[in-house]
This record gives structure tokens, sequence and C-alpha cells, in this order.
């Protein structure tokens, strides 16, 4: 049974109220869909590197691109090259820019275990999203006139080896974490999402959510425990 717990906390910068997750300290309050990918798709010892959001990137491929859920929570379909490669693209444009990490923030730590190849197509998907990546960083984040501002180095061949192999980790472990990832997306990440993302709109600051899930039979249980009162239990 895989257990994570989180405190609803005031966001100033976003200028909401979300869930803070209680097992890592560096990450942001988030809503109820973020809530279940820092549940689901993070391990329960993240600390925030780049690598290990790279690697969570790696499980949301497996998770909810290859199963279709994306395709059912949102209107724009898009290849899952773009949507991976959209994705790589504002994680790191998160850590570039809002944290002021810059280009050496961006650099990832080449893996220690050599990383094999995936399936062709998987790798078609991978090599797309790292075109788009690529396509998207420099234009976004280059000022005005400035050929050489740093922002090669994040790009550069050895990060995107990095970048990719971090993402394979992570493709690979969700594999493991998700053999039926078609169930695991419809039946835990979404009773999750939306069950955290009700309670954080009726919650109070200081509340906690302690978010039960099986991996095996894929069920769901949240449990509010609020600052005052009783804590309760509901299946999402």
């Amino acid at each position: 049974m895989l257990t994570r717990k989180f405190v609803l906390e005031e966001d100033f910068e976003q200028g909401f109220q979300g869930w803070k997750p209680l097992f890592v300290n560096s990450f942001d309050p988030g809503t109820g869909y973020v809530a279940a990918h820092d549940a689901l798709e993070h391990a329960h010892g993240d600390s925030g590197t780049l690598e290990e959001e790279m690697m969570a990137l790696g499980r949301f491929w497996w998770l909810r691109l290859e199963s279709g859920y994306a395709d059912y929570w949102s209107t724009l379909h898009y290849p899952k090259a773009i949507s991976l490669g959209s994705t790589v693209l504002s994680t790191i444009n998160e850590v570039y820019n809002d944290a002021g990490a810059g280009p050496d923030g961006c650099l990832l730590q080449p893996r220690k275990h050599r990383s094999a190849l995936l399936d062709p197509g998987e790798e078609t998907v991978l090599e797309g999203a790292m075109e788009h990546f690529v396509s998207k960083f420099a234009v976004e984040n280059a000022g005005p006139g400035e050929e050489s501002d740093g922002t090669g180095a994040v790009t550069d061949a050895s990060n995107l080896l990095a970048i990719k192999a971090w993402i394979r980790a992570g493709y690979r472990d969700g594999r493991r974490r998700f053999p039926d990832n078609y169930g695991a997306a419809f039946e835990l990440f979404h009773p999750i999402a939306t069950g955290a993302e009700k309670l954080r709109k009726r919650a109070e600051l200081g509340d906690e959510l302690v978010i039960s899930a099986s991996l095996t039979d894929h069920r769901v249980v949240l449990t509010h425990r609020p600052m005052e009162g009783r804590p309760y239990r509901f299946d999402a």
C-alpha cells in the first residue's frame, strides 16, 4: 500500500492554496492533479533534483501518455512526442527561470549505469520529444540579440543524452510499478486527482491529506485530517 501525506499551504507566488507534499520539502503546493503526480509518479525518497524530475516524467509517459489518459483529460490531443517534449520543456524552464538556476542548474548528471535503448517505437517518441524540446528552449530563453547566452549547454548533445537516460529509467520503473497502466491511470491517478482537487477547494490551511493507494488492486482511500475536528476517510 502506497501512502503519501500532504498539507494545505498558501502558494503566494501563484496566489492559491495547494497541497504541499510532506515527503519532498522542495516541492511547491499544487492542485489535486499535481498531488496525484507527486504521489504516483515521484519516488518516496525524491529530494527535488532535476534528474528525479526526468525520472518522474518517464513514469508520466508510461502512466498517462501510453495509457491514453492524457487524451481523456484534455480536449487537445497532441502526439505523445509533443506532450512529453512540452513537459520536459516546462520542467527545465521552471528550473532555468523561476528558480534562477540558469544553464548550470539545468545540466543533468549522467546515469552511473548504462541506459539501454527502449523499443524502436518508444525511442521514436523520445527522440521526437527531444527535438521538440530543443526547438523551443533556446527561443523561449534567449534574450533579444543574444547569440551566446548559455542556453546551448542545456541542449548540448551530452545533456540530451543524460535527459534521455533518466527518462528511460523512469519509464522502465513506471512499467514495473504500473504493469496495467490503463487501469492505474483511470482507477488510481484519476480518482486521486479529482478527489484531492475537490478537497482542496473546501479544506483549510494546515489541513492534511493522506493518500493511500494499492498498486495491485487499484483501491484508493483519501483521508482528510482537518486542523480542527476529527479526520474522515472516503473511497475515491
